[in-house]
C-alpha cells in the first residue's frame, strides 16, 4: 500500500498509547493539525475509522486497535533489527569478554597484550564480575564460566581448563612452622579455610574431601572456616595463621611471588565434566576474533600464550 510510511506508523503507535493528538504531536515534534490530517487521510483510504474523537481525547475502534497494535509491533521489531545490525557492524571491531574477578586478574589481564597482538584490529573489553551475566540477551561475545559444560540456551561451550585444589598458607606461617607443616597430618592443628558453594550438581570440595583423598589423616576435630569466593580465602590466609584450599592456577601469582606457599604436592582434582569453559552465543561462534580468543585462553593453561 503506497500510503503506508514510517511516520504514519509512529503516529499510529503514539495515538494508541497517548489517546490524544496534541500529546502525539508533542512527542513526535509535529503539529496537532498534521497528526490529525495524516490519520484522516489514512482513514479515508481505508474506508473506516480508527478512532472516534471526543473533546477529552480519542477512543480506539476495534479496527483501529488491530492496525495500531500492528504498527506498534512493527516499530518494535524494526528497532530490534536495527540494534542487531549495529551489533553486527560492531562485532568486527570489539571483543567483549566477561569473567570472574579471580580468573580475570590472574589469567586475562596479565596476558592481555598477547591477545591484543593476535587480534590487532579488535578492541577488547573485559567485564569483571563474580555475578553470572546474561549472555544471549547481552552484547558479550565470550563468558568464562566454571560449569559442567552443558549448553544452556543458544550458546556453544569450549573447555578452557580443568582445575584442582591444593593446600597453601602464608609465607609467615610457613616460616614459623616449617617442620610441622611438612606433613598433612599436622594441618588439622591450624585453622582450615575453604570455599563453600554449589555449582549445578557439584558441591564444591571441602577439606573433608581433601583429607579423605589422603585416607590417613584424622581431621575431624579441625577448626574450619568457609567463604563464598576463592578470593576471600586467599586474602584471609595471607593475613591470618590459617591454611586454605585454593585453585593453583588461580592463585599462581601469589604462589610464584612467595606470598603463599604450597604445603603439599597432593592435588584434589575437580571431577569432570566440571571445568572452566568459554561460553559463546551461537551468533558469535564463527567470529574470527572469538575463535582466536578461545585458542588464546586454551593456550594460557600450557603457557603457550603467557607474557614473558
Amino acid at each position: 500500500m503506497k500510503y503506508l510510511s514510517g511516520s504514519l506508523f509512529q503516529i499510529l503507535d503514539a495515538s494508541l498509547r497517548l489517546k490524544n493528538f496534541s500529546k502525539v504531536a508533542n512527542e513526535l515534534g509535529l503539529t496537532p493539525a498534521a497528526v490529525s490530517y495524516q490519520i484522516r487521510q489514512f482513514e479515508s483510504r481505508l474506508g473506516f475509522l480508527l478512532f472516534t474523537r471526543h473533546p477529552g481525547g480519542l477512543e480506539v475502534t476495534k479496527e483501529g486497535q488491530i492496525i495500531c497494535q500492528q504498527a506498534c509491533e512493527s516499530i518494535t521489531q524494526m528497532r530490534s533489527v536495527i540494534e542487531q545490525a549495529k551489533r553486527l557492524n560492531q562485532d568486527a571491531k570489539t571483543l567483549r569478554i566477561t569473567a570472574s574477578t579471580r580468573f580475570a586478574t590472574q589469567l586475562l589481564l596479565p596476558n592481555l597484550a598477547r591477545l591484543k597482538s593476535i587480534t590487532p584490529d579488535t578492541d577488547i573489553e573485559i567485564d569483571i564480575s563474580d555475578k553470572i551475566r546474561p549472555l544471549v540477551q547481552s552484547d558479550f561475545d565470550i563468558a568464562i564460566r566454571f560449569c559442567d559444560g552443558k549448553p544452556q540456551g543458544a550458546v556453544r561451550v569450549k573447555k578452557v581448563m580443568n582445575t584442582s585444589l591444593v593446600a597453601v598458607c602464608s609465607k609467615a606461617l610457613w616460616q614459623q612452622h616449617q617442620a610441622l607443616l611438612a606433613s598433612p597430618k599436622a594441618f588439622p592443628q591450624f585453622l582450615l579455610c575453604s570455599v563453600k558453594c554449589r555449582v549445578g550438581t557439584l558441591e564444591w570440595p571441602s577439606w573433608s574431601t581433601w583429607f579423605e583423598s589422603l585416607a590417613s589423616v584424622d581431621w575431624h576435630n579441625a577448626e574450619h572456616l568457609t567463604f563464598d569466593e576463592m578470593t576471600q580465602v586467599i586474602q584471609f590466609i595471607q593475613d591470618e595463621n590459617a591454611i586454605g584450599l585454593v585453585e593453583p592456577k588461580l592463585a599462581e601469582k601469589e604462589i610464584s611471588n612467595g606470598r603463599l606457599v604450597q604445603l603439599s604436592k597432593h592435588e584434589l582434582t575437580i571431577p569432570a565434566p566440571y571445568a572452566y569453559y568459554a561460553v559463546i552465543p551461537d551468533r558469535r561462534e564463527n567470529s574470527a576474533p572469538v575463535q582466536k580468543c578461545v585458542q588464546w585462553l586454551q593456550g594460557l593453561v600450557n603457557n603457550s600464550y603467557r607474557e614473558q
